[in-house]
């Protein structure tokens, strides 16, 4: 089979991702269309309803319906067909440099690294399923949370697909009906900046990161290194558990919130994560020998999410 050309590329990732010009909604308008004047051609066979201009209209909506049902089966086929995904860019990538990051921090039982700050790591699941997880999460521990520090005193970042790339942060990300849906930007640009200062010096970057490494995922900063993450202004192209996040009443564009996601060169005109829904999204890639950046963004964004935590803890964003 040829692979799919730029636009059928774009198109596949619309319809399967709800974004872009077609919405859900849309979908469902259309579909709908295409029904009534089914039942319409058997209702009045001879045409009285629907003739003249308004013919012309339901013969096009009942055309486009058809053409948005025939693809979106098509694309389902598809993804039957498909073999199973293990996963290990979309999500493992992201469970890793949260559970890296949480180690750092609580190098023993009785640290005091972090003096005014509870972190708490979320692994989410079945966020393919409709999001289930992290909405029972935003309902019930995320929403007692805000109501008890404000909301001025949660912070919460989303890593979703971190291995290999560029790192991107995003405060916001269409959802499945093409809304927007996301966190406060002002914290999102704040971190991100904190993030490319210096935050590392040379032999801290060498304890964790080979030369090689740093020099994909590192920024050069004042005899030392930050970390290679660009802030986006503009909104993911498809929904995370971002969107569950900041679904709550009270919380969209207001929650100290933003998410990071790797961005593969290449990858089409909808900008992706590497091996994206991918049966390559294995084991091995994640560590492929001849593509150091797949592990070692992972392993910066680690050092990264530990680092951005103690500066909350210092107050470093109590002014925003």
């Amino acid at each position: 089979m040829n692979a799919p050309g730029p636009l059928q590329r774009a198109l596949l990732a619309a319809l399967k991702n709800s974004i872009s010009a077609l919405p859900t909604f849309f979908y469902f308008v259309l579909i709908a269309c295409f029904g009534l004047s089914s039942a319409l051609a058997f209702l009045d066979p001879e045409g009285r309803l629907m003739s003249g201009a308004l013919g012309w209209v339901a013969a096009i909506l009942a055309l486009a319906g058809f053409g948005v049902a025939a693809i979106e089966a098509i694309v389902a086929g598809k993804s039957v067909d498909k073999p199973f995904e293990q996963g290990f860019n979309d999500d493992l990538s992201g469970v890793v440099a949260a559970l890296g990051a949480f180690s750092r921090l609580c190098p023993a039982p009785d640290s005091d690294v972090l003096a005014e700050t509870a972190v708490m790591v979320l692994l989410a699941g079945s966020e393919e399923n409709g999001l289930r997880g992290s909405t029972v999460f935003s309902k019930t521990v995320l929403r007692t949370a805000v109501e008890f520090f404000g909301i001025e005193g949660v912070f919460l970042v989303n890593a979703d697909s971190v291995s290999g790339g560029r790192l991107k942060a995003a405060s916001a990300e269409h959802n499945f009906t093409g809304g927007l849906r996301g966190g406060d930007p002002a914290f999102g640009m704040a971190a991100t900046a904190f993030l490319r200062g210096r935050r590392l010096g040379q032999a801290e970057a060498d304890e964790h990161l080979t030369r090689d490494e740093q020099a994909l995922c590192l920024l050069p900063q004042d005899a030392g290194f930050g970390y290679a993450i660009d802030y986006d202004g503009l909104a993911l192209a498809a929904c995370t558990d971002m969107t569950a996040f900041c679904a709550s009443p009270g919380f969209n564009g207001k929650l100290r919130a933003f998410s990071v996601v790797s961005v593969a060169e290449g990858s089409g005109p909808i900008p992706q994560p590497r091996d994206y829904h991918q049966p390559s999204d294995t084991w091995s890639t994640l560590f492929l020998a001849s593509e150091p950046q797949n592990y070692a963004t992972v392993l910066s964004l680690s050092l990264a999410l530990s680092d951005l935590a103690a500066e909350i803890d210092r107050g470093g964003f109590d002014k925003l």
